[in-house]
């Protein structure tokens, strides 16, 4: 009986710093308000260089023809998700295509100006892409 009798206060102990974090006063960009334009501007202009066969002959090689021209279609939204995952990145300085990478999943490398490095997965560059692109698609033809 008395262990059941400890569950509410070990409870409100484990809720308390929930609660004190909500209210500490921490700015946090949630993702859902962001807009495409917003996260955008955070992106800096030369951030995004394609890769070509003859420079990056290696990372082709290890991708293949067609995740090689997915990597180069995808970095783009690759860097407008790792700004679009919060604070972490203040805004994207530079992206490339991780050694990580392979033929099943593309990874990508997203240097911040704040210092962070982030790392995206195809799955969360594809992510940004449907998100943001189609959002910016609907708004255009309504």
């Amino acid at each position: 009986m008395r262990r059941i009798g400890m569950i509410g206060p070990a409870l409100t102990l484990l809720s308390f710093p929930l609660l004190a974090a909500c209210g500490s006063g921490e700015t946090v960009q949630p993702v859902a308000t962001d807009t495409r334009e917003a996260l955008e501007a955070r992106v800096a202009g030369d951030a995004v260089m394609l890769m070509d066969r003859e420079s990056f002959g290696d990372t082709y090689s290890k991708l293949g023809t067609g995740q090689f021209q997915t990597a180069n279609d995808l970095m783009h939204w690759a860097a407008i998700a790792a700004v679009a995952q919060g604070n972490a990145c203040d805004r994207v300085a530079m992206v490339n295509v991780s050694d990580r990478s392979t033929r099943d999943n593309i990874v990508w490398f997203v240097d911040c100006d704040n210092k962070a490095r982030v790392f995206i997965e195809q799955r969360e560059a594809e992510d940004a892409k449907q998100r943001f692109d189609s959002a910016t698609s609907e708004t255009e033809q309504g």
